[in-house]
């Protein structure tokens, strides 16, 4: 009983903990298009006023060899309860960006992590993530662009 009990108290410290603010909703479908697999992982407000937003993501391709994936942050928008439609500012893909787009290579398997960040913080809740995207082709050096959008569901 006492273990019980340490473990209730440290659990009900550790929910009392509120250091992000996290204005989307936790459970993010995943997206495939093409061969790339994309999964938003998460929209936090941040503490800087030039970019108060942040989403991260990961990508992988799910076709045959390497890949460029590219993000554009100028071209990718959310939208929020007000109806508020908000651009992208900078764009981060591995170690690669902090500019209005970002790309890698990704291999077949491999995830890499990236970021959005956001001009301004939404109004309420995020109704929807716009993001601006291309690929290579398969044994191309062409680009197909294409976007993921992401609803969610007002509250």
């Amino acid at each position: 009983m006492l273990k019980f009990s340490r473990l209730t108290g440290l659990l009900g410290f550790l929910l009392s903990i509120n250091t992000v603010s996290v204005i989307a909703q936790p459970a993010y479908p995943t997206f495939e298009q093409e061969g790339i697999i994309f999964e938003l992982q998460n929209c936090n407000n941040t503490s800087r006023t030039d970019t108060p937003l942040k989403c991260e993501f990961r990508v992988e391709n799910t076709r045959e060899g390497r890949r460029t994936f590219i993000i554009f942050a100028d071209k990718s928008r959310i939208v929020d309860a007000e109806g508020n439609e908000i651009f992208g500012l900078t764009a981060n893909l591995g170690n690669k960006g902090d500019g209005s787009k970002a790309s890698s290579e990704i291999i077949n398997g491999i995830s890499i992590k990236g970021s959005i960040t956001f001009k301004k913080a939404p109004v309420g809740t995020i109704q929807l993530v716009d993001l601006s995207c291309g690929a290579t082709r398969e044994n191309s050096s062409s680009i197909s662009s294409f976007n993921v959008e992401i609803p969610f569901a007002k509250q």
